[in-house]
């Protein structure tokens, strides 16, 4: 039934996916690899800087601790593109739009 269904999205949502505050999923999958498995095998889950951190139970999640602000979700972001094209020659593309920063 729907009601069952809706049930299991649910449950298996909260299994895979940070109950804290984020905006969903945070990089593109490359070819070579999911995102959150690069981010996992870089051992990058629960890096932190300030209030933002990477999720310990999906590493394409990025959430905010509280208080977390812009900079340090960015900075967070560009530490794990940095280490994933250093260790592993992939660069990895955001997914989620960020906007309100100029390009320098």
């Amino acid at each position: 039934t729907i009601d069952r269904r809706l049930m299991e999205s649910s449950q298996k949502r909260k299994a895979t996916q940070p109950f804290a505050s984020s905006a969903g999923c945070i990089f593109k999958n490359p070819v070579e690899t999911p995102a959150g498995k690069l981010v996992e095998d870089l051992g990058l889950k629960n890096r932190r800087i300030g209030a933002a951190r990477v999720s310990e139970i999906h590493g394409n999640f990025i959430v905010n601790d509280g208080g977390a602000n812009a900079q340090e979700m960015l900075s967070l972001i560009a530490e794990i593109q940095s280490l994933a094209k250093t260790a592993r020659g992939i660069e990895l593309q955001t997914e989620v739009q960020i906007v309100g920063v100029e390009d320098e």
